[in-house]
């Protein structure tokens, strides 16, 4: 079921993530921003026709948006018709919740309960998005049993939910997965150099052919109500997703609360850890992958993200600055591209 947009806002803007181009006399910059529940969509694409990519922009936003609402639980939703039926007995469900399922059961798994699938009811009771609140101890206590994997059984296609306190919180992860359709429609439609971002934090980066390559900043999540980057860099061909302490946060007490829980504890991760930024061949998994980095901290997160060949970048706040923490494999495919990129452009 697709969702009711009510009014969709777009405006033409200038890309976010840019630098100079060159373009072929018949290529065009279509670039559009739209915004769904507040969050905001760039779209930018490179195109032979102004028209058709107009036409296509809006097509992605649609897209992107039906991944969004059907992974959440409002009315008429994919995600609440499945979970309802899951509490009455096995249900079959389609190739895209099974994927989603199965790459952060399997990280489940690995890190030992760092990432789980069925953390809705404990998103619930902290109030993300809508009334926020500290629970308490017990609450929290609660929720985390309701929150188990240990409730989820998967069967050759089905699902079924053995407690009908558990709920799913999937929608980073269908964003992700939303990106990957993207890119397959933007290959059937042989559009080879784009960006499509989702609330800065989720993007899809296509192209190399530009004399400067697309730029993607890194916000610096301590800083309250102002655009502030610590970091940029270029790449190209891959899903970029980037965790940070300021989802859907709020403050109690002179304490920051944000929303990516940690599974193990039932509360928000609390290291010198404020961002990692993924970049990966594949939507989920980079956004699985940052979300765990996350909670993995400083020391936990780097080592983890090596033993998997990860291409991860950690901001690690220290008191009035940040340092950053870069694999191995950050170094080889991202900062070997950035520089790449400026040595061309001072040589011109």
């Amino acid at each position: 079921m697709k969702p009711n947009f009510g009014k969709i806002v777009f405006i033409f803007t200038f890309l976010f993530y840019s630098s100079s181009f060159s373009f072929s006399q018949n290529e065009v910059l279509v670039s559009k921003q739209f915004y769904y529940e507040s969050l905001p969509i760039l779209v930018n694409l490179i195109v032979g026709n102004e028209k058709k990519g107009e036409e296509l922009a809006l097509d992605i936003f649609e897209k992107i948006t039906n991944y969004m609402f059907n992974y959440s639980y409002e009315g008429g939703s994919y995600l609440s018709n499945i979970t309802y039926k899951a509490y009455r007995g096995f249900v079959s469900c389609d190739e895209d919740l099974l994927k989603i399922l199965g790459i952060t059961l399997d990280y489940y798994y690995v890190t030992k309960g760092a990432i789980s699938p069925t953390i809705g009811s404990l998103i619930e009771l902290w109030g993300f998005g809508k009334n926020p609140n500290v629970p308490t101890k017990e609450e929290v206590e609660y929720a985390l049993k309701a929150s188990s994997p240990k409730n989820l059984i998967i069967y050759q296609g089905s699902i079924r939910l053995k407690s009908k306190s558990t709920k799913f919180y999937l929608k980073p992860f269908a964003i992700g997965l939303a990106l990957e359709k993207v890119k397959e429609k933007l290959d059937e439609q042989k559009v080879k150099n784009a960006v499509v971002t989702v609330d800065t934090r989720y993007s899809l980066v296509l192209g190399k052919k530009f004399n400067s390559d697309w730029v993607i900043g890194v916000k610096n999540p301590l800083a309250m109500g102002i655009s502030e980057f610590v970091h940029s860099f270029s790449v190209s061909d891959r899903f970029v997703s980037i965790s940070s302490v300021d989802e859907d946060r709020f403050n109690i007490d002179f304490k920051n609360y944000f929303s990516i829980i940690d599974p193990r504890t039932g509360y928000p991760p609390d290291s010198k850890v404020v961002s990692v930024v993924v970049v990966g061949k594949n939507g989920v998994d980079s956004v699985v992958l940052s979300r765990v980095l996350l909670k993995l901290g400083d020391v936990g997160g780097p080592k983890f993200a090596e033993s998997r060949n990860v291409a991860a970048l950690f901001v690690v706040s220290e008191g009035a600055r940040f340092n950053f923490i870069k694999t191995k494999r950050w170094v080889e495919l991202v900062d070997k591209h950035t520089q790449d990129k400026q040595k061309k452009i001072k040589t011109r």
